[in-house]
């Protein structure tokens, strides 16, 4: 069994569950967006494109539940120390969302903090270490219009926002995963390229191109 996602470029997405016969179904609404995994529960939280409404994916049963609705629309997003994380679009706010251990459902939505006040961008994905140090990919605005591309980090205790790299927009920083071992890999949604990003910021040569996602 597994999981598709259609073309991440086009303005329609869905995931789709493939069985043994190769037929398929969908199991979410279209555009599903701001993707956080719970590893423990095999759970996927994501909300939708565009949207505020927040769900989850049992990757054992492939049963999709909707759990509330978030306070902002988010951007990037993950999941760590059993909470959903999201940046609100357009912004530098931090979301920490928790849910009922009995229902499901979304226990609270609180803003964590504001990370970096001192430029306006819009974060493309966050991941967080084994450590619990975030990792982010952005896209810095100026004059809210698009400027460079921006790897940095954010420690959650001392809320300090480091930046470890400035690109153009032409880079291939996209979205971020934090393998076991700490390693950062790093996908460009455009291109379909793979790459590991260095804890200096530094970005190695493709190591392989994917499907676009």
């Amino acid at each position: 069994t597994a999981i598709y996602s259609m073309d991440g470029l086009t303005s329609w997405q869905q995931w789709f569950v493939a069985d043994t016969t190769n037929a398929t179904r969908p199991v979410t609404p279209s555009s599903p967006n701001a993707l956080g995994y719970d590893a423990v529960n095999k759970l996927m939280y994501f909300a939708t494109l565009g949207g505020q409404s927040l769900y989850r994916l049992n990757l054992s049963d492939f049963e999709m539940k909707f759990v509330g609705t978030i306070s902002r629309k988010a951007g990037g997003a993950t999941f760590d120390s059993g909470a959903y994380w999201y940046v609100a679009q357009q912004s530098d706010e931090l979301w920490r969302v928790t849910f009922d251990s009995t229902t499901g459902m979304i226990a609270t939505d609180l803003k964590y903090a504001d990370m970096n006040a001192l430029q306006q961008q819009d974060y493309g994905d966050i991941a967080f270490d084994s450590t619990g140090l975030m990792f982010i990919s952005a896209t810095v605005l100026l004059g809210g219009q698009p400027a460079f591309r921006q790897i940095a980090t954010f420690d959650l205790t001392t809320r300090a926002y480091t930046v470890l790299t400035n690109a153009s927009l032409t880079s291939v920083i996209g979205q971020l995963v934090v393998a076991p071992n700490d390693v950062i890999y790093n996908h460009h949604t455009a291109s379909g390229a793979w790459s590991i990003i260095g804890r200096d910021g530094v970005i190695s040569a493709p190591l392989y191109t994917s499907q676009r996602c």
